[in-house]
Protein backbone atom coordinates (compact mmCIF):
# COMPACT_ATOMS: atom_id res chain seq x y z
CA UNK A 1 0.00 0.00 0.00
CA UNK A 2 1.56 3.43 -1.11
CA UNK A 3 1.23 6.73 1.19
CA UNK A 4 -1.36 7.90 -0.98
CA UNK A 5 -3.83 4.99 -0.45
CA UNK A 6 -3.08 5.03 3.02
CA UNK A 7 -4.07 9.04 3.18
CA UNK A 8 -7.10 8.32 1.75
CA UNK A 9 -8.00 5.37 4.17
CA UNK A 10 -7.56 7.60 6.78
CA UNK A 11 -9.79 10.16 5.25
CA UNK A 12 -12.26 7.47 4.42
CA UNK A 13 -14.53 7.00 7.41
CA UNK A 14 -14.72 3.22 5.94
CA UNK A 15 -10.85 2.88 6.00
CA UNK A 16 -9.47 0.06 8.38
CA UNK A 17 -9.79 0.89 11.56
CA UNK A 18 -6.21 -0.32 12.18
CA UNK A 19 -4.79 1.47 10.09
CA UNK A 20 -6.15 4.63 11.36
CA UNK A 21 -5.16 3.37 15.20
CA UNK A 22 -1.79 3.03 14.02
CA UNK A 23 -1.20 6.54 12.06
CA UNK A 24 -3.72 8.94 14.48
CA UNK A 25 -5.30 6.81 16.95
CA UNK A 26 -1.88 6.19 18.03
CA UNK A 27 -1.29 10.30 18.73
CA UNK A 28 -4.68 10.09 20.49
CA UNK A 29 -4.01 7.80 23.32
CA UNK A 30 -1.05 9.14 23.95
CA UNK A 31 -1.91 12.32 24.14
CA UNK A 32 -4.58 10.88 26.36
CA UNK A 33 -1.93 9.30 28.65
CA UNK A 34 0.60 12.52 28.40
CA UNK A 35 -2.36 14.95 29.61
CA UNK A 36 -2.68 11.84 32.74
CA UNK A 37 0.71 11.77 33.65
CA UNK A 38 1.30 15.80 33.01
CA UNK A 39 -1.51 16.25 35.89
CA UNK A 40 0.32 13.87 38.49
CA UNK A 41 3.54 15.77 37.66
CA UNK A 42 1.50 18.99 38.36
CA UNK A 43 0.35 17.96 41.89
CA UNK A 44 3.93 16.36 42.71
CA UNK A 45 5.65 20.08 42.25
CA UNK A 46 2.68 21.73 44.25
CA UNK A 47 4.12 19.24 46.87
CA UNK A 48 7.58 20.09 46.47
CA UNK A 49 7.03 23.70 46.56
CA UNK A 50 4.95 23.28 49.93
CA UNK A 51 6.85 20.87 51.82
CA UNK A 52 11.08 21.59 50.04
CA UNK A 53 11.13 25.44 50.35
CA UNK A 54 14.84 25.20 51.57
CA UNK A 55 16.24 22.98 49.03
CA UNK A 56 18.83 24.13 47.16
CA UNK A 57 18.08 26.87 44.28
CA UNK A 58 19.39 24.56 41.63
CA UNK A 59 16.79 21.69 42.35
CA UNK A 60 14.07 24.18 42.15
CA UNK A 61 15.62 25.84 38.90
CA UNK A 62 15.54 22.07 37.44
CA UNK A 63 12.27 21.46 38.64
CA UNK A 64 11.27 24.75 37.08
CA UNK A 65 12.57 24.27 33.79
CA UNK A 66 10.99 20.51 33.57
CA UNK A 67 7.46 21.87 34.59
CA UNK A 68 8.10 24.61 31.62
CA UNK A 69 8.96 22.24 28.89
CA UNK A 70 6.51 19.50 30.35
CA UNK A 71 3.73 21.84 29.43
CA UNK A 72 5.51 23.06 25.93
CA UNK A 73 5.82 19.43 25.09
CA UNK A 74 2.26 18.82 26.10
CA UNK A 75 0.97 21.69 23.97
CA UNK A 76 2.65 20.79 20.99
CA UNK A 77 0.81 17.30 21.21
CA UNK A 78 -2.70 18.63 21.26
CA UNK A 79 -1.81 20.99 18.50
CA UNK A 80 -0.70 17.70 16.14
CA UNK A 81 -3.83 16.02 16.89
CA UNK A 82 -5.82 19.18 16.64
CA UNK A 83 -4.52 19.98 13.31
CA UNK A 84 -4.37 16.20 12.16
CA UNK A 85 -8.03 15.01 13.31
CA UNK A 86 -9.69 18.53 13.57
CA UNK A 87 -8.63 21.29 11.46
CA UNK A 88 -7.00 19.34 8.29
CA UNK A 89 -9.44 16.33 8.59
CA UNK A 90 -10.48 15.40 4.62
CA UNK A 91 -7.30 17.29 3.34
CA UNK A 92 -5.17 14.01 2.30
CA UNK A 93 -1.97 15.90 1.04
CA UNK A 94 -1.89 17.13 4.97
CA UNK A 95 -1.69 13.56 6.18
CA UNK A 96 2.26 12.99 4.09
CA UNK A 97 4.05 15.57 5.95
CA UNK A 98 4.95 16.14 9.78
CA UNK A 99 4.85 19.86 11.34
CA UNK A 100 6.46 21.73 13.61
CA UNK A 101 4.59 19.80 16.62
CA UNK A 102 6.70 16.73 16.15
CA UNK A 103 9.81 18.67 16.58
CA UNK A 104 8.64 20.73 19.11
CA UNK A 105 7.87 17.90 21.78
CA UNK A 106 10.86 15.81 20.46
CA UNK A 107 13.07 19.18 21.58
CA UNK A 108 11.30 19.66 24.85
CA UNK A 109 11.58 15.78 25.76
CA UNK A 110 15.29 16.24 25.31
CA UNK A 111 15.32 19.51 27.44
CA UNK A 112 13.36 17.53 29.92
CA UNK A 113 15.98 14.40 29.85
CA UNK A 114 18.75 16.34 29.85
CA UNK A 115 17.73 17.92 32.93
CA UNK A 116 16.44 14.86 34.90
CA UNK A 117 19.80 12.64 33.99
CA UNK A 118 21.95 15.81 35.19
CA UNK A 119 20.43 15.89 38.48
CA UNK A 120 20.68 11.95 39.05
CA UNK A 121 24.57 12.23 37.91
CA UNK A 122 25.21 15.24 40.20
CA UNK A 123 23.12 13.15 43.07
CA UNK A 124 25.57 10.15 42.07
CA UNK A 125 28.86 12.23 42.00
CA UNK A 126 27.74 14.50 45.48
CA UNK A 127 27.46 10.77 46.97
CA UNK A 128 30.80 8.94 45.92
CA UNK A 129 33.07 12.26 44.74
CA UNK A 130 33.98 9.83 41.59
CA UNK A 131 34.63 12.04 38.96
CA UNK A 132 35.95 9.40 36.16
CA UNK A 133 32.02 7.09 36.51
CA UNK A 134 30.59 10.59 36.60
CA UNK A 135 32.03 11.86 33.39
CA UNK A 136 30.95 8.82 31.83
CA UNK A 137 27.58 8.90 32.77
CA UNK A 138 27.49 12.64 31.88
CA UNK A 139 28.82 11.59 28.24
CA UNK A 140 26.19 8.92 27.86
CA UNK A 141 23.32 11.72 28.73
CA UNK A 142 25.25 14.24 26.44
CA UNK A 143 24.97 11.31 23.48
CA UNK A 144 21.15 11.07 24.22
CA UNK A 145 20.84 14.66 23.92
CA UNK A 146 22.79 15.21 20.79
CA UNK A 147 20.71 12.34 19.14
CA UNK A 148 17.93 12.96 20.25
CA UNK A 149 18.24 17.31 18.76
CA UNK A 150 19.38 15.03 15.38
CA UNK A 151 16.04 13.42 15.33
CA UNK A 152 14.11 16.59 15.58
CA UNK A 153 16.60 18.28 12.51
CA UNK A 154 15.71 14.93 11.00
CA UNK A 155 12.21 15.63 11.20
CA UNK A 156 12.73 18.93 10.16
CA UNK A 157 14.53 18.27 7.21
CA UNK A 158 12.59 14.86 6.45
CA UNK A 159 8.92 15.78 7.04
CA UNK A 160 7.34 13.49 5.14
CA UNK A 161 6.41 10.00 6.01
CA UNK A 162 8.36 8.22 3.27
CA UNK A 163 11.50 10.13 4.32
CA UNK A 164 11.08 8.71 8.23
CA UNK A 165 13.53 6.32 7.23
CA UNK A 166 16.36 8.55 6.82
CA UNK A 167 16.33 9.53 11.03
CA UNK A 168 16.76 5.82 12.15
CA UNK A 169 20.22 6.23 13.13
CA UNK A 170 19.64 9.44 14.81
CA UNK A 171 16.54 7.85 16.94
CA UNK A 172 18.79 4.52 17.42
CA UNK A 173 21.50 6.99 19.09
CA UNK A 174 19.41 9.03 21.14
CA UNK A 175 17.10 5.79 22.75
CA UNK A 176 20.25 3.47 22.91
CA UNK A 177 22.40 6.12 24.78
CA UNK A 178 19.08 7.11 27.01
CA UNK A 179 18.50 3.87 28.23
CA UNK A 180 22.04 3.30 28.56
CA UNK A 181 22.62 5.95 30.90
CA UNK A 182 19.57 5.17 32.75
CA UNK A 183 20.71 1.62 33.58
CA UNK A 184 23.98 2.63 34.53
CA UNK A 185 23.25 5.41 36.66
CA UNK A 186 20.92 3.26 38.35
CA UNK A 187 23.37 0.42 38.92
CA UNK A 188 26.10 3.25 39.84
CA UNK A 189 23.94 4.28 43.13
CA UNK A 190 22.38 0.54 43.56
CA UNK A 191 26.50 -0.11 44.22
CA UNK A 192 26.83 2.44 46.24
CA UNK A 193 23.68 2.13 48.59
CA UNK A 194 25.09 -1.54 48.99
CA UNK A 195 28.25 -0.56 50.17
CA UNK A 196 26.65 0.95 52.87
CA UNK A 197 26.48 -0.74 56.70
CA UNK A 198 24.38 0.86 58.53
CA UNK A 199 24.41 0.58 62.31
CA UNK A 200 20.38 0.78 63.12
CA UNK A 201 18.06 -1.67 61.79
CA UNK A 202 15.93 1.62 60.59
CA UNK A 203 18.76 2.51 58.25
CA UNK A 204 18.91 -1.41 56.99
CA UNK A 205 15.30 -0.66 55.74
CA UNK A 206 15.52 2.66 54.63
CA UNK A 207 18.46 2.02 52.23
CA UNK A 208 16.53 -1.25 51.05
CA UNK A 209 13.65 0.72 49.96
CA UNK A 210 16.16 3.48 48.22
CA UNK A 211 17.81 0.62 46.48
CA UNK A 212 14.17 -0.83 45.21
CA UNK A 213 13.08 3.51 44.42
CA UNK A 214 16.40 3.53 42.58
CA UNK A 215 15.85 0.73 39.93
CA UNK A 216 12.28 1.10 40.06
CA UNK A 217 12.95 4.36 38.86
CA UNK A 218 15.48 3.89 36.24
CA UNK A 219 13.79 0.72 34.94
CA UNK A 220 10.70 2.87 33.84
CA UNK A 221 12.26 5.51 31.68
CA UNK A 222 14.61 2.48 29.92
CA UNK A 223 11.56 0.67 29.18
CA UNK A 224 9.69 2.79 27.66
CA UNK A 225 12.62 3.83 25.58
CA UNK A 226 13.32 0.36 24.00
CA UNK A 227 9.87 -0.34 23.46
CA UNK A 228 9.89 3.26 21.45
CA UNK A 229 13.15 2.24 19.35
CA UNK A 230 11.45 -1.07 18.76
CA UNK A 231 8.57 0.07 17.49
CA UNK A 232 10.18 2.49 15.37
CA UNK A 233 12.34 0.14 13.47
CA UNK A 234 9.86 -2.51 13.15
CA UNK A 235 7.44 0.18 11.05
CA UNK A 236 8.48 3.65 11.11
CA UNK A 237 5.63 4.44 8.81
CA UNK A 238 3.60 4.72 11.36
CA UNK A 239 2.66 6.74 14.96
CA UNK A 240 2.66 4.32 17.40
CA UNK A 241 6.27 4.86 18.17
CA UNK A 242 5.43 8.74 18.28
CA UNK A 243 2.26 8.05 20.43
CA UNK A 244 4.34 6.18 22.92
CA UNK A 245 7.46 8.61 22.55
CA UNK A 246 4.79 11.36 23.94
CA UNK A 247 4.95 10.20 27.25
CA UNK A 248 8.76 9.78 27.65
CA UNK A 249 9.83 13.49 29.27
CA UNK A 250 6.86 13.33 31.83
CA UNK A 251 8.10 9.90 33.30
CA UNK A 252 11.79 11.40 33.86
CA UNK A 253 10.30 14.62 35.26
CA UNK A 254 7.90 11.96 37.98
CA UNK A 255 11.35 10.29 38.34
CA UNK A 256 13.30 13.36 40.01
CA UNK A 257 10.04 14.67 41.55
CA UNK A 258 9.77 10.86 43.33
CA UNK A 259 13.12 10.93 44.35
CA UNK A 260 12.90 14.36 46.14
CA UNK A 261 9.03 14.09 47.51
CA UNK A 262 9.79 10.64 49.53
CA UNK A 263 11.95 12.27 51.86
CA UNK A 264 9.40 13.00 54.34
CA UNK A 265 7.98 9.41 54.71
CA UNK A 266 11.69 8.12 54.94
CA UNK A 267 12.65 10.85 57.34
CA UNK A 268 9.42 9.46 59.26
CA UNK A 269 10.72 5.59 59.17
CA UNK A 270 14.20 6.82 60.06
CA UNK A 271 13.25 8.21 62.76
CA UNK A 272 11.19 6.02 64.31
CA UNK A 273 13.77 4.67 66.96
CA UNK A 274 16.87 5.31 68.14
CA UNK A 275 19.87 3.49 70.15
CA UNK A 276 20.57 4.72 73.72
CA UNK A 277 21.24 3.30 77.02
CA UNK A 278 23.76 3.38 79.75
CA UNK A 279 26.05 0.84 78.48
CA UNK A 280 25.90 1.71 74.72
CA UNK A 281 26.01 5.38 73.19
CA UNK A 282 25.53 6.44 69.58
CA UNK A 283 27.57 9.15 68.52
CA UNK A 284 27.16 10.23 65.53
CA UNK A 285 29.45 12.68 63.30
CA UNK A 286 27.48 13.65 59.61
CA UNK A 287 27.99 15.86 56.85
CA UNK A 288 24.31 15.83 55.14
CA UNK A 289 24.67 15.61 51.39
CA UNK A 290 21.72 17.62 50.23
CA UNK A 291 21.24 16.26 46.89
CA UNK A 292 17.86 15.84 45.99
CA UNK A 293 17.76 14.03 49.35
CA UNK A 294 21.04 11.63 49.94
CA UNK A 295 22.21 12.01 53.22
CA UNK A 296 25.79 10.07 54.28
CA UNK A 297 25.76 9.60 58.00
CA UNK A 298 28.77 8.77 59.75
CA UNK A 299 28.15 6.96 62.98
CA UNK A 300 30.85 6.43 65.78
CA UNK A 301 28.94 4.01 68.20
CA UNK A 302 31.46 4.31 71.99
CA UNK A 303 30.75 0.92 74.08
CA UNK A 304 31.23 2.26 77.97
CA UNK A 305 32.63 -0.82 79.63
CA UNK A 306 31.70 -1.79 83.53
CA UNK A 307 35.72 0.18 84.06
CA UNK A 308 34.92 3.20 82.25
CA UNK A 309 37.27 2.56 79.46
CA UNK A 310 35.32 3.54 75.95
CA UNK A 311 35.59 1.64 73.14
CA UNK A 312 35.11 2.80 69.60
CA UNK A 313 34.06 1.39 66.10
CA UNK A 314 32.06 3.26 63.01
CA UNK A 315 29.99 2.68 60.17
CA UNK A 316 28.24 4.44 57.44
CA UNK A 317 24.37 5.02 56.80
CA UNK A 318 22.55 6.88 54.17
CA UNK A 319 19.11 7.87 53.78
CA UNK A 320 17.04 10.49 51.59
CA UNK A 321 16.16 13.14 54.34
CA UNK A 322 16.18 10.11 57.46
CA UNK A 323 17.67 12.45 60.13
CA UNK A 324 20.66 11.39 62.80
CA UNK A 325 19.44 9.10 65.51
CA UNK A 326 19.56 11.29 69.02
CA UNK A 327 22.76 10.72 70.73
CA UNK A 328 24.35 11.81 73.87
CA UNK A 329 27.74 13.23 72.18
CA UNK A 330 27.69 14.82 68.93
CA UNK A 331 30.97 16.72 67.38
CA UNK A 332 30.24 20.24 65.93
CA UNK A 333 32.31 19.30 62.54
CA UNK A 334 31.26 17.63 59.60
CA UNK A 335 33.32 15.31 57.30
CA UNK A 336 33.65 14.53 53.49
CA UNK A 337 32.68 11.00 52.61
CA UNK A 338 35.96 10.69 51.26
CA UNK A 339 37.67 11.89 54.07
CA UNK A 340 36.08 11.09 57.27
CA UNK A 341 37.51 11.35 60.17
CA UNK A 342 35.90 9.79 63.91
CA UNK A 343 36.66 13.13 65.83
CA UNK A 344 34.26 12.88 69.01
CA UNK A 345 34.22 15.53 70.81
CA UNK A 346 34.22 14.61 74.66
CA UNK A 347 34.01 17.85 76.37
CA UNK A 348 30.55 16.88 78.08
CA UNK A 349 26.94 17.31 78.38
CA UNK A 350 26.96 20.86 77.01
CA UNK A 351 27.87 20.04 73.42
CA UNK A 352 24.72 17.12 73.37
CA UNK A 353 22.70 17.69 69.97
CA UNK A 354 19.66 15.61 68.73
CA UNK A 355 21.29 15.74 65.31
CA UNK A 356 22.05 17.21 62.45
CA UNK A 357 19.52 19.38 60.01
CA UNK A 358 19.84 19.67 56.23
Amino acid sequence: MSLAQGAVLVMDPSAPPAFQDKLLGSLVVGSYVNAMLYILEIIQVIYFFNNYRRDRPLIKAGIIISLVMDTVCTISQFACVYLYCVTNWGDESYVFDQYWPIPTYLLSTGVTTAVVQSFLIYRFWSLTRQWIISGILGLGMLTSAAGLVATAAAQIMYPQYTERYKGRVYVTVWLIASAACDVCIAVSLTFQLRRMNPTFQESKRVINRLIGSVISTGTASTIVAIVILIVFLKNPMTNVSTGVAFCLGRLYSLTMLYSLNKRNALRAEGSSGHSSGRQDRAVTNAELFSTGGIHVHRTARIDISETGQERESSSHSAAFGVPVPKTSYADTEAYPLHNLDTGVNKTGPENYQSGWAV
